[in-house]
């Protein structure tokens, strides 16, 4: 049986993953009390992993009062590091220099008055952090240009556009065409990190010839969630999975090439796997 197996050139960690699980592992080498508050990163199998290697998880600083404390790839707010601090924790920044971006962007157009349009998912723990450096209901958050009416511009004449870093470039492009029409003044920070947005375009390219897509990572992560959004466009049969054991045979019955991405938070090791499975699924179907 003839197949191909392609795998996105940058699938896998990027370097802000990186960087905080490798922040986590030096931690660890020196200290026993180590927290990281929320998931590190949004991927299942590498926080346990840091949990097995001795990294405790909680969702709150309550009763806990000492130790070092791991700030999350995608950042907490500023009122939860202000607790910290005065707690008088070891903190170890983890959160990626990319979401600092967007962090710093809107506390400085909060304080010079813009209203702000914060593209981004509602609840997700990098656009709450990005929250808590903006003046209260002085901001909207968005990826419809359904809700950004005549009245809402003409009640805030002047507007800053800030973006969650893993959105697909083009919601924050038209988020920004429409606003052009109606603003009367408008400072943009195009803060999408530029790894989300080459790991959307080689994803693209994949499934524009393949016969089936697998997207590899964390099923509440954001950057691989829109990975299989986009993939699917060009392939139906793109399947988003966390490990290997969620592939089944019948995606691979008369297929030839196959195509993998993963998300930001994906480690080598687990691409590796996956990859190797499908092989052994592929021979078992040649049968």
């Amino acid at each position: 049986m003839n197949y191909k197996i392609e795998i996105a050139r940058h699938a896998g960690f990027c370097f802000g993953v990186k960087r905080a699980y490798d922040m986590v592992l030096n931690a660890l080498k020196t200290d026993d009390s180590l927290y990281m508050l929320g998931d590190l990163i949004h991927n299942k199998q590498v926080v346990n992993e840091l949990k097995d290697k001795g990294a405790k998880v909680i969702e709150n600083l309550d009763g806990i009062e000492n130790g070092t404390l791991v700030i999350r790839a995608h950042g907490i707010s500023i009122e939860e590091l202000n607790i910290a601090q005065k707690k008088g924790f070891n903190i170890v920044d983890a959160t990626c220099p990319y979401v600092k971006i967007p962090q710093k962007a809107a506390q400085k157009l909060s304080d010079e008055d813009y209203f702000i349009i914060l593209v981004g998912d509602k609840g997700h723990p990098e656009v709450d952090s990005i929250v808590s450096y903006l003046k209260k209901d002085n901001f909207i958050i968005t990826k419809k240009t359904s809700d950004l009416t005549y009245e809402f511009f003409k009640k805030n004449p002047k507007i800053g556009v800030i973006a969650q870093t893993t959105l697909p470039l083009q919601t924050l492009q038209d988020i920004i065409t429409y606003s052009l029409n109606y603003a009367k003044e408008i400072n943009i920070i195009n803060s999408i990190c530029d790894a989300t947005f080459i790991r959307q375009e080689e994803t693209l390219e994949l499934a524009r010839n393949a016969d089936c897509m697998i997207i590899l990572g964390g099923k509440h992560s954001a950057n691989t969630t829109r990975l299989k959004e986009l993939a699917s466009v060009y392939c139906s049969n793109t399947h988003h999975i966390e490990s290997e054991q969620e592939l089944k045979n019948s995606w691979f019955e008369n297929v030839n090439h196959i195509g993998i991405s993963a998300g930001a938070s994906t480690p080598d090791a687990q691409i590796e796997i996956v990859r190797q499975y499908i092989i052994s699924i592929l021979e078992e179907n040649s049968l």
